[in-house]
């Protein structure tokens, strides 16, 4: 069996397997940046969820402080309605908020900070409010004047702020990963790429040295057939040309045979033909018996 046909089935094995091989890699890199991915943007998207809540947080305290103050200052109970729905909504803002940080986080107790200040603030509106609403003039004007409510609002920024930022960074850092995943997709897929036009290149290439290597064989086939031909064909024209030559030969042979017995007996028969012509006379009267020899 010549070597074109044992070569290509442990070839397309090898190729086979490297195939699956790089199929594999691909899948699994798709398959880790895909997941890793999807943590980070998962993470990105609670970051962000988180930052909204402590915004609306602030802005709901900030929308109670307004209302309260409005009724203070005028005494019209339609500054109420925004109050008491800022309370209502800081309560469930707070309460998300504690479901988002783990008990044993840093930003959990940063929460529990911010939740105090808020409670302090909380009380010090409410307290207000009923002073106004009780007509305790001296109280609520008191209460207003110190600089209590603005403490605790400005503590309550400076908490949120510092969420607000952890929130920020920890996004930051979900961005990063996701921005290193798809780089190890993109070099990953790449390498695996290159090395699958490299493996194909030297497939190319062998296969092209296969087929040389088998035209190469056939072309020396060929040649071996053609010159058995041509010696076939060669001592078949010198078995002919000495087959004629034997039979001229022996017609030749056979000729000279002739020649030589009509020549040589012809004369022998003819002189002993004579010599009894000549014995015959001298023998007197033979009988019957030795005429007829002679």
């Amino acid at each position: 069996m010549s070597l074109t046909r044992l070569l290509p089935l442990p070839r397309l094995a090898i190729s086979l397997i490297l195939a699956v091989v790089a199929a594999c890699v691909l899948i699994g890199i798709n398959e880790t940046g895909y997941l890793q991915s999807t943590v980070a943007l998962d993470d990105i998207a609670e970051a962000s969820r988180t930052r909204g809540a402590l915004n609306r947080l602030l802005q709901h305290v900030l929308d109670a402080e307004t209302g309260s103050r409005g009724y203070l200052l005028t005494g019209d109970p339609r500054y109420l309605e925004p109050y008491d729905s800022a309370v209502a909504e800081i309560g469930q803002n707070l309460d998300a908020l504690r479901k988002v940080y783990a008990p044993d986080s840093p930003e959990y107790s940063t929460l529990g900070l911010l939740t105090r200040n808020v409670q302090r603030k909380l009380a010090e509106m409410d307290l207000s409010v009923r002073m106004r609403k009780q007509g305790n003039e001296d109280t609520w004007k008191f209460v207003l004047m110190t600089d209590v409510g603005k403490e605790h609002m400005d503590a309550i920024r400076e908490q949120a702020a510092r969420l607000i930022n952890a929130s920020t960074a920890h996004m930051e850092v979900s961005q990063v990963q996701v921005h290193n995943s798809l780089l190890f997709s993109r070099i990953g897929i790449a390498t695996v790429t290159l090395a699958g036009l490299f493996a194909f290149y030297l497939y190319l290439r062998q296969t092209t040295a296969l087929k040389l290597a088998g035209e190469r064989e056939q072309l020396a086939l060929q040649q071996e057939r053609d010159l058995l031909e041509r010696q076939v064909r060669e001592r078949t024209a010198s078995l002919a040309e000495l087959a004629t030559h034997l039979q001229q030969v022996r017609e030749d042979e056979r000729g000279h045979l002739a020649r030589e017995l009509h020549d040589e007996l012809g004369a022998l028969l003819t002189a002993a033909k004579l010599d009894v012509a000549r014995l015959k006379p001298r023998l007197g009267a033979p009988t019957p018996e030795v005429a007829e020899r002679l």
